[in-house]
């Protein structure tokens, strides 16, 4: 039975959008001449004008995860971070689409494809760094911005699984003109648009296995940002939001009345860079991290956290919550018309009594990039992308390495500045072999399996990074194809390999060669090894800055979002920074202290403590919650001495006090008289945070 056969569709009736008629009223226009002219938009919200609020969010688990084989030039700066989410049940209503129609071969997004029954997610690779990028079967929580794909709506639409059947594969889709179709007369049954959440505002991946933590943990990494990019400036214009003077400015775009299309004004207003910033001020993105099976009976919740983006406008609170850690950041950033991000790396384990790691230990493995061999550059002239023109004899590779989640651009980007591992793939002829000997640390979990992935394109397309600079003109770029290999354990992946790509094109020398005769377009030589320490087990030796027990965090190809760039505003993108797994840290985490006898006037609210740090360096920051205890539920007090609803009092809403080892909060407004709590909560700085409520970070006290 063949893959697509064996689906079938979900046991309850969607509740999703029609992808075949409503799409036109929300505003896809279907024409391909306007997407490339910035005359017709390439996404719209969903319910178009009569949106409300776009941002919805959705759970489930990520599969096909990718950087984009290609993307329309005139939307993107650079190729999206693309994948597919299977939502949790509460989330299928995202979905559009029959699995019945047109025959059984499905609409919507229930074309019978690899994105059967699944949501597709994008966000450009120039806004979001490596960190939070995805891997196969990760748990995925994210908010995004609800839309239809107005640039996809043809019948049988997928990407090619090898370059001799490019031509065939996407005949009469009807989106033609487009990168990755050609021209042809529309189907006498159309599949209609797909729903989307494109661009996204916030997402929360947790691992299937930590790559990066040398104890037992569950790693959550989290990213939010305001960079909408060119999709957002699009949707804005489309729906009447925006117009070229800006965001809620007056003379919104509209159609030309009787055509498929709009005018300049429509252009003007997708190209001011204004309109890209999506609004979060005032948003909160809740999660729950699920601590591991508890090892036993004393073992302690523990929670490190490891910032992985610098910025401002942004608080966090986070709670024990019985079997993991409940977390909630809000965003109010700068109003200063840049784009802003917060990024966090969470681990939620074990520890003994004691403070020492609870838990079976992850094996530590070195993986070794020994070469990357290019048998065909894909160069033009193509015999099987005839489409395509060029410079000839020269392929310009875009190659991505996934290894458990660790990813990295490999190269190239030449002739643009390249510091990759490779960055000769950007000017590679047929044959040619590059020496790459880079090494990526990484653990494994017990029983947890280890999967690489090479995947990328040759460029032929214009405009977009890591490839902006191409002299080519195409309908399309080549697709290498996506290598995989995959090992049961850390132990069966040990040794030497070669990763294949499954794709064999005929090279220009001999355009008529039967595939099976020819090598695979390229290849990567690799090792495996084991990482002990002196006792014979594994270690979590720091790198020389002392702070990441793994590698950092890789390369995206572009240099915003790789570690060190500029992601807009203050936020920088970091790459190892303190708490980065906890490395070489044993010992109880830190302390806070209330000192008894507080000052508790109706006006004015004064605490005083002291923080502890253990045995891990210093105190960084103390957090203190204060609470009017009305009924058994809290009513807790903001910075600026207002009452928030009343909620529960098991999740302390912090704000930040002044100092460290000593630490005070001074609070100014109008206190109610009555019974009030108070909570500290210290952070040391390996990223450790104090979670156990005892009585010495605890105090009660009256407002007379």
């Amino acid at each position: 039975m063949s893959a697509l056969a064996a689906l079938s569709a979900p046991a309850t009736a969607q509740a999703g959008p029609d992808p075949v008629n409503q799409p036109l009223v929300d505003g896809c226009q279907r024409n391909p001449a306007g997407l490339l002219t910035f005359m017709s938009p390439e996404w719209v919200f969903v319910n178009g004008q009569a949106a409300g609020d776009p941002v919805h969010q959705i759970q489930g688990s990520a599969t096909l995860v990718h950087t984009a084989d290609e993307d329309l030039p005139e939307g993107h700066n650079s190729y999206d971070m693309d994948f597919d989410v299977a939502p949790d049940a509460p989330y299928t209503g995202l979905l559009a689409g029959d699995p019945s129609a047109n025959g059984g071969k499905g609409n919507g997004n229930f074309a019978r494809d690899q994105d059967f029954a699944k949501l597709h997610v994008e966000w450009e690779s120039g806004s979001v760094p490596t960190f939070v990028w995805p891997a196969e079967h990760d748990r995925i929580a994210l908010w995004g911005q609800w839309i239809w794909d107005c640039g996809h709506w043809g019948q049988g639409i997928q990407t090619p699984t090898s370059q001799q059947d490019f031509q065939g594969s996407l005949q009469n889709t009807g989106d033609y003109f487009l990168p990755g179709q050609i021209e042809g007369p529309p189907p006498p049954t159309l599949r209609g648009e797909q729903t989307e959440l494109h661009p996204m505002q916030a997402l929360v991946v947790t691992r299937a296995a930590s790559w990066s933590s040398p104890q037992a943990a569950t790693e959550t990494d989290a990213f939010i940002s305001s960079d909408g990019t060119h999709a957002y400036a699009e949707e804005q214009c489309a729906s009447g939001r925006a117009s070229a003077a800006g965001p809620g400015q007056p003379g919104a775009p509209s159609p030309i009345p009787g055509l498929a299309t709009y005018g300049p004004d429509f252009a003007a207003c997708v190209n001011n860079t204004a309109n890209d910033l999506q609004p979060i001020a005032g948003r909160s993105y809740s999660f729950h991290i699920p601590a591991p099976p508890r090892p036993s009976a004393d073992a302690q919740l523990t929670l490190r956290e490891q910032q992985m983006v610098t910025g401002s406008g942004f608080t966090e609170q986070v709670a024990s919550a019985g079997d993991g850690v409940d977390v909630t950041v809000t965003a109010n950033p700068p109003a200063d018309g840049s784009p802003h991000a917060f990024g966090q790396r969470y681990y939620v384990g074990w520890a003994h009594p004691s403070g020492s790691s609870a838990g079976v230990a992850p094996a530590h493995l070195r993986l070794t990039v020994k070469s990357i061999t290019v048998n065909n550059a894909l160069a033009e002239p193509n015999p099987v992308h005839p489409t395509a023109a060029g410079p000839p004899g020269v392929g310009r590779y875009n190659l991505y390495l996934n290894a458990n989640g660790y990813w990295n651009f490999m190269g190239g980007r030449a002739p643009e500045p390249d510091t990759s591992w490779a960055p000769g793939l950007g000017f590679v002829h047929d044959g040619q072999s590059f020496d790459v000997n880079q090494t990526v640390d990484l653990f494994v979990p017990a029983g947890a399996p280890v999967r690489l992935d090479v995947s990328g394109r040759e460029c032929d397309l214009p405009r977009m990074d890591p490839c902006a600079a191409t002299a080519e003109l195409a309908d399309a770029n080549d697709h290498p194809g996506e290598a995989v290999a995959s090992f049961a354990s850390a132990d069966a992946a040990l040794g030497d390999h070669t990763l294949l790509s499954p794709n064999h094109d005929p090279p220009q020398s001999n355009p008529g060669a039967d595939p099976s005769t020819v090598p695979p377009d390229y290849q990567v030589a690799y090792s495996i090894r084991r990482v002990v320490g002196p006792s014979g087990g594994p270690t979590g030796t720091p790198n020389p800055e002392g702070l990441c027990a793994a590698s950092p965090p890789g390369s995206t190809g572009v240099g915003s979002s790789s570690p060190g760039g500029k992601l807009g505003g203050s936020s920088s993108v970091l790459g190892c920074a303190a708490g980065a797994g906890g490395a070489g840290c044993a010992g109880r985490p830190p302390a806070s202290r209330i000192f008894r006898g507080q000052l508790s006037r109706r006006r004015r609210l004064h605490l005083r403590g002291t923080a502890r740090p253990g045995r891990c360096g210093r105190i960084t920051q103390v957090r203190v919650a204060v609470a009017r205890v009305v009924r058994g539920r809290c009513r807790f007090v903001n910075r600026r001495g207002r009452m928030r609803r009343t909620t529960g009092c098991a999740h302390p809403q912090f704000l930040r006090a002044r100092g460290r080892s000593r630490w005070s909060l001074s609070l100014r407004g109008r206190f109610p008289r009555g019974r009030y709590v108070a909570f500290s909560q210290a952070i040391d700085g390996q990223g450790r945070v104090e979670l156990r409520r005892l009585r010495g970070n605890r105090a009660r006290f009256r407002v007379p």
